[in-house]
């Protein structure tokens, strides 16, 4: 069989060596069962290497959004926002295109002897000299003096057509880090740190998705940019950093305390402690390790002259002792301002379940038949009237008790 044969029976046909091939005619082929799909990657990135096909068909320009000067995240979102979105269909013609150009880049590096270089692939050039051809960068000039001089155009080629379609590909999902954040708008880290954060978790989304699993890229992402919005969060959102497994039990105790409407006591402690199944004294060290600080320089209540650190040297309190007094002070004027936020039926269950405002302490029995109602009710009301002060609003006035 001739060589010419061999061409034609080919899955991309007669070609010209060094011709071009657009996206399009590529979906075609790619559009293949997932049991399938590896062994076709494999057959088509072979045949574009024999016959040198370079392929084209995406816009050669793509650009990110960037923070705009003076507008910072609200600009990034508005540009962000106005991007084409992916649709299911979208991202798997893009996983796949993805799948293809980054194995032909595998494959280019390995020919030349860098096959331990793959993880930073997208790396190994900039954009300066993907679109005009040289560039003076530290990186660019190390990976100049790695790869031989004959070389270096088809590395550069697969370098740009891997980051084409990868570009393209984080462009029309960007939108999923943009929805995402607005679940965390009240946290104590910054948009512009949450967006980055999300961003580069978006990054590795890309890299990591396998479309033969079923699953849609906007579900298998949404998984990264949570985690790394949580892990931001936990990790930047305090003075003083304490450790995420610390916070993360904090709130789990802080929950069950909720649920159990225990109050801040040793005996109440105890009952948590049995809830989550774990040692008292544990329970005790969380609780202790993850204290809030408070500066020095912050200024006491209206109508109070001086500061705090001018309050602990005048009546010669410790820290703690400071803090816990002006908490104690706060709290009954915060928790008065979110109950009179809610409706009446909920302030009057919580007053009297946790005796607030000086009222009288009641079972969940007795709170029913005063209410007319069954006790399973006021407990339901009781449950409504708690998640209703979990809201932002409510939750950003109690932040600092």
């Amino acid at each position: 069989m001739t060589s010419n044969a061999l061409i034609e029976e080919s899955l991309i046909g007669p070609r010209t060596k060094g011709s071009t091939m657009t996206f399009t005619e590529l979906d075609r082929l790619l559009d293949v069962p997932a049991g399938e799909f590896p062994e076709r990657v494999e057959i088509l990135a072979r045949e574009l290497d024999e016959q040198r096909i370079t392929l084209k068909g995406l816009d050669p320009e793509i650009t990110l959004p960037g923070m705009g000067d003076g507008e910072g995240s609200t600009s990034f979102t508005r540009q962000v926002l106005s991007l084409p979105r992916l649709d299911r269909e979208g991202e798997g013609r893009l996983a796949r295109r993805y799948a293809l150009v980054k194995h032909r880049f595998y494959l280019a590096l390995r020919r030349l002897g860098l096959a331990g270089e793959e993880e930073s692939m997208e790396h190994i050039f900039c954009r300066e000299t993907l679109t005009k051809g040289r560039c003076e960068c530290r990186s660019c000039t190390e990976w100049e003096n790695k790869v031989p001089g004959r070389s270096r155009p088809e590395l550069k080629r697969r370098c740009r057509e891997f980051n084409l379609v990868r570009n393209a590909f984080i462009e029309g999902s960007l939108y999923i880090v943009v929805l995402a954040l607005s679940r965390f708008s009240n946290s104590r880290v910054s948009r512009e740190d949450l967006l980055q954060e999300g961003s580069a978790s978006l990054f590795r989304a890309v890299d990591r998705f396998d479309w033969r699993k079923g699953v849609r890229f906007r579900t298998y992402a949404e998984y990264w940019i949570n985690q790394a919005f949580m892990e931001a969060i936990y990790n930047q959102s305090r003075t003083v950093r304490v450790p995420a497994w610390v916070q993360k039990a904090t709130r789990k105790i802080n929950q069950t305390r909720a649920k159990l409407g225990a109050q801040d006591t040793e005996e109440e402690r105890a009952r948590v402690a049995a809830s989550l199944e774990l040692p008292e004294q544990k329970v005790a060290e969380i609780l202790e390790d993850n204290r809030q600080t408070i500066s020095l320089d912050w200024e006491k209540a209206k109508g109070q002259s001086g500061s705090f650190s001018e309050t602990l040297t005048g009546e010669g309190d410790t820290m703690d002792e400071a803090i816990d007094r002006e908490k104690k002070r706060l709290l009954p004027l915060r928790l008065k301002k979110v109950l009179a936020a809610i409706p009446p039926r909920e302030r009057m269950v919580l007053e009297h379940r946790f005796g607030l405002d000086g009222k009288e302490v009641k079972t969940l029995t007795d709170l029913g038949q005063e209410m007319g109602i069954s006790a399973e009710r006021v407990r339901q009301i009781q449950e409504s009237a708690l998640r209703r002060l979990q809201e932002p609003t409510h939750r950003k006035i109690l932040a600092a008790i």
